[in-house]
């Protein structure tokens, strides 16, 4: 009388024998509703069921115990219960109320909520408070959960070649920096212009030409010198 939808149909489709026999229904709405593959699919599901952002302790509690049912439907109640509280207490998402819960030692499932529901009401403004993230820990736990060994290795490598292309570059701009003169410029000067002669690849107090200057430039270095009469 309880049937409805797609179980009444499925029960009009059965012969009167096949109704009348209780075992021989159960197997055939097991099979139809609920079949093994099934409850292998609820079992990993209530296994990685955790508490989510909001939802509180009880609602937590009361949907691991539909999960329960249907995950391990031919276990006995009290290992059942024992399943579904050891799941509330390692998916409670807090370390604080995780241990709370636990050293007091719950029996049932009930109890396990009213203690995390007290916890909440007593320290609840202090649960909220969010620890500030440090970049080097995301890019760290980045690395240890998205990335596997081999990918580590293989981006470590392009970044070692990365910077010896770099290395490369520098170095070659440094050949090709024209020097200012000085000793530390001695070892290229090509580009160092002499301010004696005027010509490059050496500088004035070595230049070759000093003491062979021009006429015009011994006329210009004279007529520049003040005369005495001038002083």
């Amino acid at each position: 009388m309880c049937f409805r939808g797609e179980a009444q149909k499925l029960l009009g489709d059965l012969t009167v024998e096949l109704r009348s026999d209780y075992n021989k229904l159960r197997s055939i709405l097991t099979k139809r509703f609920n079949p093994q593959e099934l409850v292998i699919a609820h079992r990993c599901e209530f296994r990685s069921r955790r508490r989510k952002q909001g939802e509180s302790p009880s609602d937590y509690g009361y949907a691991l115990r539909r999960l329960g049912c249907l995950a391990f439907p031919d276990m006995t109640y009290d290992d059942r219960e024992i399943n579904i509280l050891e799941q509330f207490i390692n998916g409670i998402g807090n370390s604080a109320i995780h241990d709370h819960v636990i050293f007091h030692h719950p029996k049932t499932l009930e109890a396990a909520i009213s203690l995390a529901i007290e916890f909440e009401s007593v320290k609840g403004p202090q649960l909220s408070i969010v620890k500030p993230v440090h970049f080097g820990d995301i890019v760290n736990t980045v690395q240890s959960k998205g990335e596997s060994e081999s990918k580590k290795q293989e981006t470590l490598k392009e970044m070692s070649e990365l910077m010896k292309l770099m290395q490369a570059c520098v170095d070659k701009l440094s050949k090709l920096r024209p020097p200012r003169g000085g000793k530390r410029h001695s070892g290229n000067m090509t580009y160092t212009e002499c301010y004696n002669c005027h010509n490059f690849g050496h500088l004035a107090r070595h230049c070759p030409n000093k003491n062979s200057s021009t006429p015009t430039q011994r006329n210009t270095q004279q007529t520049d010198k003040p005369t005495k009469q001038e002083n």
